[in-house]
């Protein structure tokens, strides 16, 4: 081979040798610049941790209007950094135990909001009225709360305003006046757009006769489904018109009826 040649493939040969080492050093740049977080999303939402990286906590307690401790309050951490808000508002949450109590590990340090019960709709389980910490119904008056690497940040306790409920009786009925065996009734509240139905859950009611239990002072967008056995499907029937019912205080129960679309079908039985 001549020199003319091998100078030639020399030449090349360092020319691919540069095309790879900057394509691996755009490589590794690029995920050295993406953060922990991306890379690593928390097994548990409730344990928000970026590898490596130290975490701290916070606690804190709730109680309703007469000093007594709520269970099942839904506590929100919401961090104040707008990429962070953007991709996980409303995944790191927790609920208070039996004793009123919450408490938070493994969260980045950083400014953040806590809303307490504030994006849930009270229920019969929970009648109270959500806040933003340390007390107020604003997200702009709550306080910006800190967290520290390797510190707890402890938080005073905050009071929820506890409401008056009211018992709703239900009749469920095919238009022919037929009663089915099993039904499931769904309360929405307007005023939580994001929660789909109160207590994320529709209730069974028996041989189409039953209660639900609301908070006054609320509308409410209410409806009743049955599932029927169409063969090789199931086909779902929900209740029209779909009913407003504006709940304001009662003295004696208010009464409902559902109203399921066709005659009576053969329920869908689970195996």
């Amino acid at each position: 081979m001549v020199p003319g040649q091998l100078r030639r493939i020399r030449t090349v040969a360092l020319l691919c040798g540069a095309f790879v080492l900057a394509a691996l050093s755009a490589r590794i740049t690029r995920i050295e610049s993406t953060p922990a977080a991306y890379l690593n999303p928390p097994a548990d939402a409730n344990d928000w941790r970026v590898d490596a990286a130290p975490t701290g906590s916070l606690r804190g307690l709730v109680l309703d209007d007469r000093g007594t401790p709520v269970s099942k309050a839904r506590i929100e951490l919401i961090p104040l950094e707008l990429e962070s808000r953007r991709f996980f508002r409303f995944e790191l949450h927790q609920w208070t135990n039996v004793r009123g109590e919450y408490a938070m590990n493994g969260v980045a340090p950083g400014q953040y909001l806590v809303s307490i019960h504030k994006h849930a709709a009270p229920t019969n389980e929970v009648p109270l009225v959500g806040v933003f910490y340390p007390g107020v119904d604003d997200e702009d008056a709550a306080e910006r709360i800190s967290i520290y690497a390797d510190n707890t940040t402890p938080l005073l306790p905050v009071k929820l305003r506890r409401l008056d409920t009211t018992t709703v009786l239900v009749n469920v009925m095919f238009e022919d006046g037929t009663r089915p065996a099993r039904s499931n009734l769904s309360f929405h509240n307007p005023q939580f757009p994001h929660q789909a139905v109160i207590g994320n859950e529709a209730p069974e009611v028996e041989g189409g006769r039953g209660s639900f239990t609301l908070p006054v002072g609320f509308e409410y967008i209410a409806r009743a489904a049955v599932r029927c056995d169409a063969g090789s499907r199931i086909e779902t029937r929900e209740s029209r018109p779909i009913q407003h019912v504006d709940i304001v205080q009662q003295l004696t129960p208010l009464e409902l009826t559902f109203v399921i679309a066709g005659d009576a079908c053969r329920l869908w039985e689970l195996d």
